[in-house]
């Protein structure tokens, strides 16, 4: 091994640029190992150029200490992600002194955010265009305490809302709030009106978000969002009524939509730009419903379709989606218990392009349509049949020897292996027991 401390060495006569450039194709992990070869490394290693992204994923990676002092050396920090930190705040508020270029900022699965901890977010990283506070959330400013669970709504006025904050985030076009409690009708409403660049938001699991509040939001953001993920529990077919006003969308995804209605479901298949659509538990939308919002090729350009717990999709439902969006990849019917074989048969020969089929809990389904899924259905990597009580192992059979590469998942949520896979035994183990024998 050559001694690099060693002054005929070679490599100690490149230019630091040099070395830079070379060293930031390695990991952060891998830089800190070259901080141990020698001083000029360790110097080449730390410097902040190479140090623009960083994740730290708990508190076992890195003490605070340790993690304060990196942050400090970190001026030109455009990435951070957090997740699970207890000691959020005190990394923040280094966050806020030393690095003012971030740009990026995930908080995941971290002790709540007072309003002291964004307030000094907001005054000193004004280029921030991305935040995820996902299940961390903000207090308000009067450090509000109330249930954070279930659907107990904030009270908080709107001057004292974390939302007021977002003001000075002149740049954000992405917000993360998937169940932050904190967030009220009012606040959501200044969401709204204080970031005019906003193109997603999740707000899922915020289930007490009222009618005229998603409505006066839809309303600011209409030319904008592009992606939206929200909990439909509070809101009823009034609010869903508008959603076609967001001709931008490409990404829609509620959860918990029992009260979305005809209205609703029309107007949501006026997003002629949507890929992804998402609307789980639509309990009360009729039958012909899904006919009218997916006939005359509207939403033909869906990749992604998840109508999970939409019970009153009918077979006749399924085949209009299967002749108009043709494009899907990843399909999800989960506990759509009224589905047959009719129309999965003519999903797997319309909709060649699906690399997913979630069927789980489709119960009237026989296995007909598993006939030659295998050969239309090329690029199929995973299918779920859990609590499909009439689906028998040779068919599932027959499908592997269709295609080996495909993950099915049988009634009891069990992987299915070809039958002609047996465990092989182990040889090594047998010539050391025959060895320790003789």
């Amino acid at each position: 091994m050559v001694d690099l401390e060693e002054p005929d060495d070679s490599t100690l006569l490149l230019p630091p640029e040099i070395w830079i450039k070379i060293v930031s194709y390695l990991s952060p992990r891998e830089l800190c190992d070259l901080c141990l070869v020698n001083w000029r490394f360790r110097s080449i290693a730390l410097d902040p150029v190479l140090w623009t992204r960083i994740n730290i994923q708990s508190d076992a990676v890195a003490d605070t200490e340790t993690v304060v002092n990196l942050i400090k050396s970190c001026y030109l920090l455009a990435e951070l992600s957090l997740r699970c930190r207890d000691d959020i705040s005190t990394i923040l508020g280094a966050v806020a002194k030393y690095c003012k270029k971030v740009k990026r900022l995930d908080v995941r699965f971290c002790p709540i955010l007072t309003f002291k901890d964004l307030e000094n977010l907001s005054l000193n990283c004004r280029s921030l265009e991305h935040l995820d506070l996902e299940c961390t959330g903000c207090l308000n400013r009067d450090s509000d305490l109330h249930e954070r669970e279930g659907s107990t709504e904030c009270a908080c006025i709107t001057s004292n809302s974390f939302a007021s904050l977002l003001t000075k985030f002149e740049s954000l076009s992405s917000l993360h709030l998937f169940a932050c409690k904190n967030l009220n009708s009012q606040g959501f409403r200044q969401i709204a009106d204080c970031c005019p660049n906003l193109e997603m938001i999740n707000v899922d699991e915020i289930n007490y978000l009222d009618d005229d509040s998603f409505i006066y939001f839809i309303s600011k953001t209409r030319n904008k969002l592009k992606q939206f993920w929200l909990d439909g529990e509070s809101l009823s077919d009034k609010s869903f009524s508008v959603f076609g006003d967001l001709q931008k969308l490409e990404l829609l995804s509620i959860s918990f939509a029992d009260s979305m209605g005809s209205k609703g479901l029309k107007s949501i298949s006026r997003l002629s730009n949507l890929e992804w659509l998402k609307i789980r538990r639509g309990s009360s939308l009729l039958a012909s419903d899904f006919f009218l919002a997916f006939s005359e090729n509207k939403l033909s350009k869906l990749i992604c379709l998840d109508l999970s717990e939409c019970s009153t999709l009918t077979d006749y439902g399924l085949m209009t989606i299967s002749k108009n969006c043709p494009t899907l990849a990843t399909l999800n019917l989960c506990w759509c218990w009224e589905l047959t074989d009719t129309s999965l048969k003519l999903v797997v020969k319309s909709c060649r392009f699906i690399i997913n089929l979630n069927l789980c809990g489709v119960v009237k389904l026989g296995g007909e349509f598993l006939r030659d899924i295998g050969k239309h259905l090329v690029g199929l990597s995973s299918l779920d049949l859990e609590q499909c009580p009439d689906i028998q192992e040779c068919d599932l059979q027959r499908v592997l020897s269709q295609n080996i590469n495909i993950s099915i998942k049988d009634y009891y949520g069990e992987p299915v292996y070809p039958a002609h896979c047996q465990l092989l035994p182990d040889y090594s183990r047998i010539t050391l027991i025959s060895r320790n024998h003789l």
